[in-house]
């Protein structure tokens, strides 16, 4: 399964969610089954997967919904943040300083290291800096020329001498060219069997020679599970350093690698999708997921949401402030309501109660009043929300007619809100509070 099949399991799992008429647990659990196999398949760790579908579930099934949102709403957040979380949250970000900027390349052999050398050259050079190569690869001939056909047309130096050592040879190109006022510079060395020790040591030798202001680990995601051990190792010795991870277009074992790397803490700078050298892109791992699950709109409803419930934070705050309870907290209020207790009881209890010793047989009209009262206050404007004095007898007019009911509903309901808000207001008084408490305790038997 290349990253394109990935991609389109992903996706198809998603469009077929989105056709269930109803998000419930049934639709949940169908959704993450297929996640689960998509992810498997492009050998992600299994216990990864499984903390993933622990997550996404609880959060779907469990999560309070805010107002102006859905269920489904929620599950598709869920799985987007989840499959953030596992491909790392944070996009990290290549900062160059003013002067020169050495960056050391090390790697497995056969991870596409040259060529990626090359790639990160020509980004960096069409943003403006000065770029030059030093080629610091003692073991493979065809290094250095591998690199000057990638580069010459556009006129990269790479620096080499032939039968030097590679930490001498790091070390006199970086000083040639840091004196002919190259500000990146970018060190290439010789791939590595799969034995990491060596090439940690390796790393470690032209580390103190060239001192490198940014240090990579080039990993081959056909590699899949096994980046864990490479990025571990790497992550270990150089905590400043990056990842990049080469030839996601052509392995199934893509999401492995990434989710691999994620897991030892080390960031992934960069990805390649392709042998071109313009196929090299800053890993961003939000607009990685969207693009898996062919929503670009995914960032943005997680967005909307957080804010979303940061906002019904501050409602619920509100609610114990009279002067601060609007038609947003009496929703909020309503909402919670609809969601505990017995009715009958409830509703006695709720801060301002609607309406105290509420009789048993009476419950099921009050709750088709706090459906009927939802809806009202779906028709209204933030404004009206954030401020119910502005609601004068055309407006309720107007909202009657969006909420398919009669004027009077509309200020049946605001008589309800301002009798809520004066009994809230009562509690500011230690003694009114005391004989509200004692009210609220015998109405409950």
């Amino acid at each position: 399964m290349s990253l394109y099949n990935l991609k389109r399991s992903l996706s198809n799992a998603v469009k077929r969610f989105l056709r269930v008429p109803t998000a419930d647990e049934r639709a949940v659990n169908a959704l993450l089954k297929e996640i689960q196999r998509a992810l498997i398949k492009a050998d992600v760790n299994v216990r990864i997967v499984a903390e993933f579908t622990r997550k996404v579930r609880e959060k779907s099934l469990s999560a309070e919904v805010p107002p102006g949102f859905s269920r489904r709403d929620i599950v598709l957040k869920s799985v987007y943040d989840g499959l953030v979380e596992i491909l790392g949250e944070r996009r990290p970000t290549l900062q160059l300083a003013k002067g020169t900027n050495i960056m050391l390349f090390v790697g497995i052999e056969g991870s596409g290291k040259t060529t990626t050398v090359a790639k990160l050259a020509v980004l960096l050079k069409r943003k403006g800096y000065r770029v030059a190569v030093v080629c610091a690869d003692d073991h493979r001939p065809g290094a250095y020329q591998q690199l000057l056909d990638l580069l010459s047309e556009h006129e990269i130096p790479v620096y080499w001498e032939r039968g030097v050592k590679a930490p001498e040879l790091a070390e006199h190109g970086v000083k040639k060219l840091r004196e002919e006022g190259y500000n990146v510079i970018l060190v290439d060395t010789a791939g590595r069997h799969k034995n990491e020790q060596s090439l940690i040591e390796e790393m470690q030798v032209i580390s103190a020679k060239v001192k490198p202001t940014h240090t990579f680990l080039v990993v081959d995601a056909a590699t899949g599970q096994f980046a864990y051990q490479q990025a571990k190792a790497f992550h270990e010795v150089s905590p400043i350093g990056g990842v990049i991870v080469t030839k996601l277009d052509g392995t199934a074992k893509g999401g492995g690698a990434l989710s691999a790397v994620v897991a030892t803490g080390a960031p992934i700078y960069f990805i390649c999708t392709g042998e071109k050298l313009d196929e090299i892109e800053p890993f961003d791992p939000n607009g990685f997921v969207s693009r898996l699950l062919g929503m670009g709109d995914l960032r943005a409803l997680s967005e909307r949401l957080h804010e979303a419930y940061i906002e019904m934070k501050k409602l619920k705050e509100a609610e114990l402030l009279p002067e601060k309870f609007n038609l947003l907290a009496f929703r909020l209020q309503l909402q919670q309501a609809r969601k505990l207790g017995p009715l009958s009881k409830l509703l006695e209890l709720l801060p301002g109660g609607l309406s105290l010793n509420l009789p048993p047989e009476a419950a099921q009209e009050a709750s088709k009043k706090i459906d009927k009262w939802l809806v009202i206050m779906d028709s209204m404007t933030r404004e009206e929300l954030e401020n119910p004095k502005i609601i004068d007898r055309s407006r309720i007019n107007r909202i009657a007619r969006g909420a398919g009911v009669y004027p009077e509903d509309v200020r049946e309901m605001l008589s309800n809100y301002k009798r809520a808000k004066r009994m809230m207001k009562a509690f500011k008084s230690d003694r009114a509070a005391k004989r509200m408490l004692e009210k609220l305790t015998r109405s409950v038997p």
